[in-house]
């Protein structure tokens, strides 16, 4: 050795600044950074908000609008339509949906990425101001149109089944409605809390129409003569002098005198006689109509959702509503409250899975260093870095205001070998210059500084691969960016410390050899070039030498002789290299693709559609037997179902309509899958249909799929068909031929479904208007007092319920039940007649009455007609499945123009999500290319590293075959990790073959010891980074399930990848370099002209 420098680390003497000198000369200050990074990273995670999946971009308004009693077809005429025509010319609309259902109009605006909806939200509220003049009217018994944001992820963070014994369940809604709910509301967090199902109080006045039409009496004068009783007002002050007393007129219905006051009210005259409201009704202290009910495990009881802020932190949420219902239970005896579901059960369920596969992969990887190394000091030293790095990035996390979610800590599984990668390189090196002959101190330095530029390139490189996917938009975007910024801010630390850390523990822990040299050397060429054997220190590391590093030393020398003849033999390589690409693109076309993995997250959501015209009681036996059939699965643990009419303003948030009477929602939990149970998901669902269609024979519709486990499966259902067109009849026509094509034709597709049912029984009255105008009526007029007698109408006034604190409510007028039953009923409806004597008539002497069917839902998109087939699949992807019904529909059913038929829902997320993926990549691959031109000062040399991406793809492509597994987003997102993996392995030994080159190697030479020193930190790498993920791909925990094709494709690729880059690299560089050195010939040299070639010696000169 001869000396290049007697400076110690640190001390000058021209020696310019580099992070390992400056962690060497202050130790202190090293080692505070590094806890403070962990201690900062604890307050951090203790801090971010938890969520269980990860907060969604939602650019979307809803309008809704309410009109009881108006069908979905003319709810689709007078209210949907002209909205969605006119709010469009806000701008910056992606598409609109319209719902319009009986009595319900929903319309959501979905803008595009980025639109400032605060600033929309204006614009259309000054629109509807403007439109609302050109709706119907009908006084207190609509609402007008109004604005909410709308996102999918609006569901209830938690949610209970409240019951109590003894009580009426009215007057226990009425508890909750009044008392309860606003305690919830109330909490720190919660958006909104509101409940659904039981039996809600209210003052009917029941009409008998015969009475009525005996005092000449119609229903609206009625209605008249409460609002014109129920008034209270202030009369004014009355001054004398220096006093003053206030007047007030209080003439309300309340408590407890309503009743009386209503029963004594006089409404109208039968000559000189006065008719009370007594004489043609009777006013009842009842509940209203019931269209809709909650079940819990087959029993009624009172549903309450509790809606956390988009900001909110789930965990604190539902801690804090639970231990407001343990409280409720004691201030009020007999009181239950039971959980529903609730989010943070799962969020701890998947948080703890998440740590338990980031620990396993710590100690996997550790466990491949030790075996590496030889000895526990140098394990340590490496893995040391990884508390600080993932503390550092989670703090830069908490920074820059993201949620935690379970993604975060999942994606830190997937780069646990690159957060292990600089360390382990820098201890390897350290030691090599130990085993020269080096004092620790000195080798900390030399060594770190041999490799810093190189790791700073692998890192920079990881980055600028990884930074694009964290900026896609749209749902998948979301959980992308979730799962790539920790990544990066981790390695990011990771280097840092690396850089620091990593050599002053070097220094320390590496024990010298005798007579180690103290002063900084430069190792002669032909030394630094030779491969070390020594048996690590310590009997543990003679152990290992003995069981494995002795073995992996003959390993060594034999590697470098199949890279000596890799170079002469390069051609068979470079066939080799072309014959794995086509192998890997003739596997990959027969892949399927998905856009999520599907997974068991033991819950189970189900929609359940009963036959047109079920009534409400017969409804309520359906789901009553269908919990009573899930119950009897040993694996389901309780069941829950919203049944019927469900029109809670919660559900307007959520982007889709309410449920009809014939319509129910069910939620399944289920044992925790693998830990719990044997039996799939998938099995207990088709176990429960199979029995629920065999028993039940009026339910049509029984589709279940698993509660979406990430922000980008939430949808009705996975498949979704999409038929649009000017008619609604023809769009219905069209649909039932692809539902019929999805039964019979559709391979894979299970329990498809058509959204939209025409067959609702329906009677229509056409008003004979010459007929109403010669009796002195309007069409106006026989309208309002159908829609009173058979709908019921509400009062413009209120009573005032006690106590004081209960919410006021309207006063409801109709017919009594045996009144409006049946069509004779409504021929029989005494419409009356203005005139002297009171006369009426039968509403049948005024209007034409039909029976005719029409439709419970009517769906539009961008104004046109729509109707969608959705289904599930299991056995095959969603692309194919998808495909298998909508390429025979395409083939077999003839469209007009204006009329399409196309793929939606998650087939379109998906093709959005891999249209931005590979924008991404690209982008991503072109700005590594430029990277690495700058960093290496080479365009040869960044082209031979950019040769390592595709040598992952037989591997990854390759093992997801095998496997029988799908391609999709998230593969290609795992992908684009494993290449910057990829790519840190193939700049390490790229860049010792320039340093050696530089120091007066010759090429070969150069290669086939870079390539053999590298193999040890490479192999490392690799098998740190592949068996952290192991786990996950073989034996997943619950609820990781949709990361097992992520973890087969990085570790199938890291296996090919790694084995071709440790000999196709130095290939590709060394046809580089004889191509740059004939491109140099070809310009300095008239290569052309006889007798000129330069003589130059292949394989020498300089690096490319």
């Amino acid at each position: 050795m001869s000396d290049r420098s007697v400076n110690e680390p640190g001390s000058g003497g021209g020696r310019r600044f580099s992070l390992p000198r400056f962690a060497l000369s202050h130790p202190h200050a090293t080692i505070l950074m590094a806890l403070a990074m962990v201690i900062l990273g604890v307050y951090a995670y203790i801090s971010i908000p938890v969520r269980m999946i990860p907060k969604i971009p939602a650019p979307n308004i809803g309008v809704v609008t309410q009109f009881p009693g108006m069908s979905a077809k003319d709810m689709q005429r007078y209210i949907t339509n002209p909205l969605e025509k006119r709010i469009q010319i806000v701008g910056g609309v992606n598409y609109v949906l319209g719902t319009s259902q009986a009595g319900y109009s929903k319309i959501v605006v979905y803008f595009d990425n980025g639109t400032n909806l605060q600033q929309k939200h204006g614009e259309m509220q000054a629109l509807l101001n403007e439109i609302s003049n050109e709706l119907p009217k009908a006084g207190p018994n609509t609402t007008k149109p109004r604005l909410v944001h709308v996102n999918n992820q609006n569901g209830p963070a938690i949610q209970f089944a409240i019951t109590r014994p003894g009580m009426s369940r009215t007057a226990l809604k009425s508890m909750m409605d009044n008392i309860i709910l606003t305690q919830f509301q109330l909490q720190p967090g919660v958006l909104s809390a509101y409940t659904f199902g039981g039996p809600t109080r209210q003052i009917q006045v029941v009409v008998n129409r015969d009475k009525l039409a005996a005092n000449g009496l119609n229903i609206m004068a009625l209605r008249k003569a409460i609002d014109n009783a129920n008034f209270n007002h202030g009369g004014g002050p009355l001054i004398d002098g220096d006093s003053r007393i206030d007047v007030q007129i209080d003439n309300e219905f309340e408590e407890p005198k309503t009743i009386r006051r209503l029963q004594a009210l006089p409404v109208g005259h039968k000559g000189d006689q006065i008719v009370y409201l007594r004489d043609v009704a009777q006013v009842k202290d009842t509940h209203a109509q019931l269209y809709g009910d909650f079940y819990y495990n087959g029993k009624p009881a009172i549903w309450l959702g509790i809606q956390g802020e988009n900001d909110g932190n789930f965990l604190k949420i539902s801690k804090d509503a639970k231990n407001l219902a343990h409280k409720l239970e004691e201030q009020y005896p007999g009181l239950k409250v039971r959980t529903v579901f609730d989010r943070a059960f799962y969020i701890h369920l998947n948080d703890a899975n998440a740590m338990e596969e980031f620990i396993k992969a710590i100690v996997l990887a550790s466990l491949v260093i030790l075996l590496f190394l030889g000895e526990l000091g140098g394990t340590v030293i490496a893995a040391a870095i990884l508390p600080s790095a993932v503390a550092f990035g989670f703090f830069l996390v908490y920074i820059l205001g993201m949620q935690r979610d379970f993604g975060i800590m999942m994606g830190l599984v997937f780069v646990v070998g690159k957060l292990l990668d600089d360390s382990i390189v820098v201890v390897e090196v350290v030691r090599r210059h130990i085993e020269r002959g080096i004092h620790p101190k000195i080798a900390a330095v030399l060594g770190a500084e041999q490799v810093q530029n190189a790791v700073l390139a692998a890192t920079l490189t990881f980055v600028v691969m990884l930074y694009p996917m964290s900026q896609l938009s749209g749902a998948m975007g979301a959980g992308f960016h979730s799962m790539t910024i920790p990544m990066i801010t981790s390695v990011i630390g990771s280097y840092i410390l690396a850089m620091t850390v990593t050599p002053l523990m070097a220094s320390v822990l590496f024990k010298p050899k005798p007579g180690a040299v103290t002063e900084e050397v430069e190792i002669p060429l032909e030394e630094e070039m030779k491969l070390e054997s020594t048996p690590p220190p310590g009997w543990f590391g003679r152990v290992m030498h003995k069981v494995f590093l002795r073995h992996f030393h003959t390993f060594e020398q034999a590697f470098m002789r199949w890279v000596a003849w890799s170079l002469h033999h390069r051609w068979i390589v470079v066939a080799g290299v072309a014959g794995s690409l086509m192998l890997a693109t003739s596997l990959f076309d027969q892949l399927g693709v998905e856009q999520m993995p599907l997974t068991d997250t033991s819950v189970i959501l189900g929609y359940l559609r009963a036959d047109p015209g079920t009534s409400t009681k017969r409804m309520d036996q359906i789901v009553k037997k269908v919990e009573q059939i899930a119950m009897a699965q040993k694996n389901v643990k309780d069941v829950s179902a919203l049944s019927g009419q469900s029109p809670v303003w919660a559900q307007y948030f959520t982007g889709f309509g309410v449920n009809e009477v014939n319509e129910a929602r069910v939620l399944m939990n289920l044992t925790i899958a693998r830990e719990q149970r044997k039996q799939t998901l998938w099995q207990i669902q088709a176990a429960i249909q199979k029995q629920v269609r065999a028993e039940i024979p009026d339910v049509n519709v029984f589709f279940m799929q698993p509660l979406n486990p990430t922000p980008v499966a939430a949808a009705r259902a996975p498949v979704e068909v999409l038929i649009k067109g000017p008619d609604m009849k023809q769009v219905y026509h069209y649909g039932q031929q692809v539902l019929q094509i999805a039964h019979s034709q559709a391979v894979g597709l299970h329990n498809p479904y058509l959204d939209t049912i025409y067959g609702v029984p329906q009677l229509e009255v056409d008003v004979d208007e010459p007929r109403a105008q010669a009796m002195g009526l309007t069409v106006q007029n026989v309208v309002g007092q159908v829609y009173y007698a058979i709908n019921g109408g509400m009062t413009g006034t209120f009573f005032n319920p006690r106590p004081p604190m209960y919410y006021h409510s309207r006063i409801l007028i109709r017919y009594g039940k045996d009144q409006r039953r049946s069509l004779q009923d409504l021929r029989n409806l005494k419409i009356a007649v203005p005139g002297p004597g009171g006369r009426t008539v039968p509403l049948s002497a005024l209007a034409r009455i039909r029976s005719i069917v029409g439709f419970n839902t009517i769906h539009t998109y961008n104004t046109l007609y729509a109707a969608s087939v959705l289904g599930y699949y299991q056995e095959l992807g969603l692309k194919e499945t998808t495909m298998n019904l909508l390429v025979p529909a395409k083939m077999q059913m003839s469209m007009p123009k204006g009329y399409s038929v196309g793929p939606a829902g998650l087939m379109g997320t998906m093709l959005q999500a891999f249209n931005q993926l590979n924008s991404g990549l690209k982008i991503a691959m072109v700005a590594v290319f430029f990277l690495l031109v700058v960093q290496f000062r080479s365009f040869s040399v960044a082209l031979v590293l950019m040769l390592a991406i595709p040598l992952e793809g037989l591997g990854s492509i390759g093992a997801l075959w095998l496997r029988d597994m799908n391609w999709s987003p998230p593969v290609l997102w795992g992908m684009v990790i494993l290449a910057g993996i990829v790519l840190s392995n193939s700049i390490l030994m790229v860049d010792l073959m320039l340093h050696f080159r530089r120091r007066g190697a010759d090429r070969d030479h150069a290669i086939i010891a870079a390539s053999a020193q590298r193999l040890r930190p490479v192999l490392m790498t690799a098998i740190a980074a592949g068996i952290g993920m192991l786990p996950v791909a073989i034996w997943p925990p619950p609820a990781t399930e949709q990361f097992r094709e992520i973890a087969t494709a990085v570790i199938g690729g890291l296996i090919t990848s790694t084995m071709m880059t440790l000999i196709a690299i130095p290939v590709a560089y060394s046809l580089m370099d004889d191509f740059m050195t004939f491109v140099g010939r070809f310009y300095l040299n008239d290569v052309w002209l006889p007798g000129r070639r330069n003589s130059e010696e292949k394989g020498s000169g300089a690096a490319p």
